[in-house]
C-alpha cells in the first residue's frame, strides 16, 4: 500500500514511502521520504510490547524473510555499544548477559520467530543492564527505546528506520502549502508572493514542494519533494501557465530526494493519457500494486514535456521519470539518478513513534527495477570522461537496447558512461539544452 491509500494491521494505519533517509549520504541528512495519517494514540506501552510490535511487523512487512532471532539479537547487540563492558551470548538454550564477567541475567532462548518472547527477552535484559551500568542508566525511557529499535533496524536495509514520537509528528511530506500557493517565481528566480497571497494577507510558505516561473512559452516546474500537495501544486501552476499560452513544460528533478510514491504518480497521470506509472513489488501481498495513468482529456497530455534529473534525482523523483520516459511522453536530460528503488511502509506504533520498514521494490514501466539500476536519461548532458567518442558510440548502442534486457554487467556499463552527478554550478546547460528541444518540437518562438 501507498500513503494516501488506508490499509490496517492490528488496528493501526499503514503507510509507504520512497524518501532516503538516515544511513544515507551526508546531503540527505535532513530529508525523508513520505505519508499522511491522523497520528496513532499515544496511551503507555510497556518496553516488552513496543519491541514485540516492531519485530512482529518487521516479520510481517520488511522486504526479504528475517529471523526475529537475527532482529532480536541486533536488538540486544545495541546493549553493549552503549557499555563496551556488557557482553551478551548464547550458551546452550539460554542468553547470558554479564557485566566485567558479572553475570546480571539468564534468560530461556526464544525460538527463531518468536517475536513477543524476544520482546519481552529483550526488555527484560535491558532492565537488567541499566542496574549495572551507569551509561545505561542515566537514559531515558524514549532514549533507550530508540536505541533498542535502531539496533533491531540494523538487521534490515539502510532505508528502514524508526523515528520516535516526536519525530513521527513532524512529518517531512504533510506540506500545508494551499492550492492557492502563497509564493510562485520570477523570471530572475526571485520569489513574489501570488495575487491571491496578497489579497488573504496569507504568510508566506518558504519552501512550497513545487516553484515554478514561465521563460517565455515555457513552464519550468522544480520540484523539491514529492508531499500532499505536490500534485495540486503543479496543476495550479499548470493553470496559470495556460492562461499564459503554455506551449511546452520542462519537469526540473534534479536533486529531488523523493516522497510519496501516490505523489509522483499523480503528477505523471497529469501528463499521461494512459499507461503504467510504476509497480508495486513486495512479499506481502498489501505491498503490491500497479498505478496507471487514466486520460482526462487535458491538453496537458499532449504538450511538449522535457524532464531534468541528476544523480540526486531519488525514489520518488525516479519514478515519475521513468514513466515518462518509458511511455514515450518526455524527453529525459541529465546525467543517470541514484538508484534507490524501494519503497518503505509506515506503521505508527503504540509508543507515537513509527516503523519505516521497507517493504517493495519498484518496477519501471519498461520492465526493469529500479533498484541499483535508476534512470538513465535519453540526453547524458556528462558522459564519461576518457575515449569520448568510443564511450559516446557504446552508450548509444546501449541506449537502443530494451532497459529490461539489459544485463546487471551491461546495466553497471550503462551507468559508467553516464555517471550519476549533482547539478553542476554555472551555467545551466541543461536547462538550456531542454528549452532549445521544446522549441524545435513545439516550433516555439524564441
Amino acid at each position: 500500500m501507498v500513503i494516501g491509500d488506508t490499509s490496517f494491521v492490528s488496528a493501526t494505519d499503514v503507510r509507504t514511502t520512497t524518501m532516503n533517509w538516515r544511513r544515507s549520504p551526508p546531503w540527505l541528512a535532513s530529508w525523508l521520504l513520505c505519508g499522511v495519517v491522523a497520528g496513532c494514540a499515544t496511551s503507555p506501552t510497556s518496553r516488552s510490547d513496543l519491541l514485540g510490535e516492531s519485530y512482529q511487523l518487521i516479520d510481517q512487512f520488511y522486504l526479504k524473510p528475517v529471523k526475529t532471532s537475527t532482529v532480536g539479537e541486533a536488538s540486544l547487540a545495541a546493549l553493549t555499544e552503549l557499555d563496551h563492558d556488557i557482553a551478551i551470548d548464547v550458551v546452550g538454550s539460554s542468553l547470558v548477559l554479564t557485566r566485567q564477567e558479572r553475570l546480571l541475567g539468564r534468560y530461556r532462548l526464544p525460538t527463531t520467530y518468536d517475536w513477543h518472547a524476544w520482546g519481552d527477552t529483550a526488555a527484560r535484559a535491558t532492565t537488567a543492564a541499566a542496574a549495572a551500568s551507569p551509561a545505561i542508566a542515566q537514559l531515558s525511557d524514549d532514549e533507550l527505546d530508540r536505541i533498542l529499535i535502531d539496533g533491531a533496524i540494523t538487521a534490515l536495509d539502510r532505508y528502514s528506520l524508526y523515528l520516535p514520537p516526536e519525530e513521527a509528528r513532524q512529518s517531512p511530506i504533510v506540506e500545508d502549502t494551499p492550492v492557492e500557493p502563497a509564493q510562485s517565481r520570477r523570471g530572475d528566480g526571485a520569489f513574489t508572493p501570488s495575487p491571491a497571497a496578497i489579497s488573504s494577507g496569507a504568510r508566506p510558505l518558504s519552501r512550497p514542494s513545487v516553484q515554478f516561473r514561465m521563460d517565455g512559452a515555457v513552464a519550468v516546474m522544480r520540484i523539491l519533494r514529492f508531499t500532499t500537495r505536490t500534485g495540486a501544486l503543479v496543476r495550479h501552476w499548470l493553470a496559470q501557465a495556460h492562461a499564459a499560452k503554455l506551449r511546452g513544460v520542462i519537469l526540473d528533478l534534479r536533486d529531488d530526494p523523493g516522497g510519496q510514491i501516490a505523489a509522483a504518480a499523480d503528477v505523471a497521470d497529469i501528463f499521461l493519457a494512459q499507461g503504467t506509472v510504476v509497480a508495486l513489488e513486495g512479499r506481502n501481498p498489501r505491498d503490491r500494486r500497479v498505478f496507471s495513468a487514466t486520460s482526462d482529456g487535458s491538453i496537458y497530455e499532449a504538450i511538449p514535456l522535457a524532464v531534468l534529473v541528476s544523480g540526486r534525482s531519488i525514489s520518488a523523483a525516479e519514478v515519475l521519470a521513468a514513466a515518462l520516459q518509458d511511455n514515450s511522453r518526455a524527453v529525459v536530460i541529465g546525467t543517470s539518478t541514484f538508484g534507490k528503488g524501494t519503497a518503505q511502509r509506515i506503521v505508527p506504533l503504540a509508543n507515537g513513534g513509527e516503523l519505516w520498514v521497507t517493504s517493495s521494490y519498484m518496477r519501471a514501466p519498461a520492465g526493469y527495477l529500479l533498484q541499483h539500476h535508476g534512470v538513465v536519461p535519453d540526453v547524458c548532458t556528462r558522459p564519461a570522461t576518457g575515449d569520448r567518442a568510443a564511450s559516446l558510440e557504446r552508450l548509444g548502442m546501449l541506449m537502443t537496447r530494451s532497459r529490461a534486457a539489459l544485463s546487471d554487467a551491461e546495466w553497471a556499463e550503462l551507468r559508467r558512461l553516464c555517471p550519476p552527478s549533482p547539478i553542476r554550478l554555472g551555467v545551466d546547460s541543461e536547462l538550456i539544452l531542454a528549452k532549445q528541444l521544446l522549441r524545435r518540437q513545439a516550433s516555439l518562438p524564441r
